[in-house]
């Protein structure tokens, strides 16, 4: 948790102020006095690891909400440490993405490559290449599903671009 205040940052851990940053400019700069106990930092995040380190639930998250079968495999092929089951539910996460996506009545999907295109042009962004171009084009065959990306310095470059991806 950070406090602001006073051109001041206090950063603390579980209510121990373990550092200070001040504020110079638009940034704050820490402070690397010793007076901070980083150590009490580390205490902490070790005992909290090792207080749930074999949670099925933690590692379901840290994976990416992967199946507990799939954890079950990461187990057998000593992967992972043996998990405590009996902390997992229902994840929302994962079931949502177990959805199936639903396809759009009357949608048009091409029957060959260059037949539908999908084109997204980004820009222009606030930094600039080295050689100049603060903007991208993508291209996206809808039957291949294959993607170009081209940098491009104006919009109006848009359709010499096409013609070369075309080509």
């Amino acid at each position: 948790m950070c406090e602001f205040g006073n051109s001041v940052c206090n950063i603390k851990f579980h209510n121990i102020s373990v550092g200070l940053g001040h504020l110079q400019g638009d940034l704050y700069l820490l402070s690397l006095d010793d007076n901070y106990s980083v150590m009490n930092v580390c205490d902490a995040m070790h005992k909290r690891k090792r207080d749930n380190e074999t949670s099925s639930k933690l590692w379901h998250c840290r994976l990416g909400h992967i199946s507990r079968g799939r954890m079950e495999h990461l187990i057998k092929d000593e992967i992972l440490q043996e998990l405590d089951f009996s902390d997992s539910e229902q994840c929302i996460d994962y079931i949502k993405g177990k959805y199936a996506k639903t396809i759009k009545k009357g949608a048009t999907r091409s029957t060959g490559v260059l037949e539908i295109i999908h084109t997204y042009i980004c820009g222009p962004l606030s930094i600039t290449s080295v050689d100049g171009y603060d903007s991208f084009i993508i291209f996206t065959d809808d039957y291949s599903r294959y993607g170009h990306i081209y940098p491009i310095q104006k919009r109006s470059d848009a359709l010499e671009i096409f013609k070369i991806y075309k080509a």
